[in-house]
């Protein structure tokens, strides 16, 4: 869950600002299981608290229609083999190469450390270019599927959050 920007004034200065919002967003909902609250991204490096991405290899497709890889398949982790070469390491869909984008961007910043979670990852259903229940359904169990591999940089489990919605 994120707190909206227009809420971190309020917060930096008025603890019973904070209460309130936990009490009416968290407290209300005692069958959810909150994992994280996002608030901000400072000091994420010091605290250990994840980067929270949203990860949409569907726009990126869309995006790139006219570029050179235009792949569905890249998108949809259905590739049979690798399509986007990087040195030593060989991306086979698209999900790992915005994944490990963001990772190179921390370890640029000099937060390597900071854990990565997807805070939302999805295919539409409906209402655009390769928008459709088959794709939306083909993405999402691939997507489950893979998440305990890890990427090229980083092996192991991701956390991930699926948006199940047409967009």
């Amino acid at each position: 869950m994120g707190v909206a920007n227009e809420n971190l004034s309020a917060f930096a200065s008025d603890p019973s600002a904070v209460a309130n919002w936990v009490k009416q967003n968290v407290q209300a909902y005692p069958g959810v299981n909150f994992c994280y609250i996002a608030v901000g991204n400072e000091y994420l490096a010091s605290t250990g608290a994840p980067l929270m991405a949203n990860v949409y290899p569907y726009f990126a497709y869309v995006g790139n229609l006219r570029a050179q890889i235009d792949d569905i398949n890249y998108a949809l982790f259905t590739s049979p083999g690798t399509v986007v070469p990087d040195g030593s390491k060989a991306y086979q869909n698209q999900f790992d190469a915005i994944v490990d984008t963001f990772y190179s961007a921390l370890e640029s910043a000099g937060a390597g450390n900071v854990p990565i979670v997807v805070s939302e990852s999805g295919w539409p259903s409906a209402g655009g270019t390769a928008a459709s229940a088959s794709n939306a359904q083909t993405y999402n169990q691939n997507l489950i599927k893979h998440v305990g591999q890890g990427t090229p940089k980083r092996a192991g489990k991701i956390e991930i959050n699926i948006f199940g919605d047409g967009f």
